[in-house]
C-alpha cells in the first residue's frame, strides 16, 4: 500500500501482521530516503483514504483500486519513528488550525466524520467528531472551520444540515 502526500508515492507499506494481543494491526512502512527527514518527525499525522459520497460530492474514488495512506508532515523537528493511524478527515491540512465549532442537534442525519461544512456551495470545514448530550436527548457535532473562513461563524450563525443527495431531472 503507498503512502502519499500530495499525490507524490513518499515511501510504501512493507508488511502488516495483527499485535500479539490480536487487538489492533501493526504496519511496517518504508519513507523514501528523499522523504525522511520532512515526514519522519513529531506531529505527522498518517490516515487511511477511503471513497467518500457527501452532498458535496463523490471523492477519493482511486481508492476502490487501490487504498493508500495519506501524510500531512508536522511541524516539529523532532524526529519520531512510530505512529498511529488517525481518522481521516482530522488530517487534512485546511483544517488544522481552524476553528472549532460544537453543534447541538437532534440526530447526525446523513452527516459522518468527514462531511464537509458548505457556505454557498464552497467548502469551509469538515465535521470532525460526535457525541452524546449529557441526557443522550441530543447530538454534539464538532467541526473544523478552516482559519480562512472562521470570520463567517459568529454567535448567531445558524447552520442548516443539507440532504445527502439530490436529485433532479431536466
Amino acid at each position: 500500500m503507498p503512502i502519499r502526500y500530495l499525490g507524490i508515492d513518499i515511501g510504501q507499506v512493507e508488511s502488516m501482521q495483527l499485535s500479539p494481543d490480536r487487538t489492533q494491526v501493526l504496519a511496517k512502512a518504508v519513507l523514501y530516503p528523499e522523504y525522511v527527514e520532512n515526514f519522519a518527525r513529531f506531529g505527522t499525522r498518517f490516515s487511511i483514504v477511503s471513497p467518500e459520497i457527501s452532498a458535496a460530492g463523490v471523492n477519493n474514488l482511486d481508492t476502490l483500486l487501490q487504498p493508500y495512506i495519506n501524510v500531512e508532515p508536522g511541524r516539529s523537528s523532532r524526529p519520531l519513528r512510530s505512529f498511529e493511524l488517525q481518522e481521516a478527515s482530522i488530517t487534512d491540512s485546511r483544517y488544522q488550525d481552524g476553528l472549532s465549532v460544537v453543534l447541538d442537534a437532534a440526530e447526525t442525519g446523513s452527516l459522518q466524520i468527514g462531511t464537509p461544512v458548505l457556505f454557498r456551495g464552497v467548502e469551509v470545514g469538515t465535521v470532525t467528531g460526535f457525541y452524546l448530550g449529557a441526557m443522550s436527548d441530543r447530538v454534539h457535532v464538532a467541526l473544523r472551520v478552516s482559519k480562512k473562513y472562521q470570520h463567517l461563524v459568529r454567535n448567531n450563525s445558524v447552520f442548516w444540515l443539507a440532504p445527502a443527495i439530490t436529485c433532479s431531472s431536466a
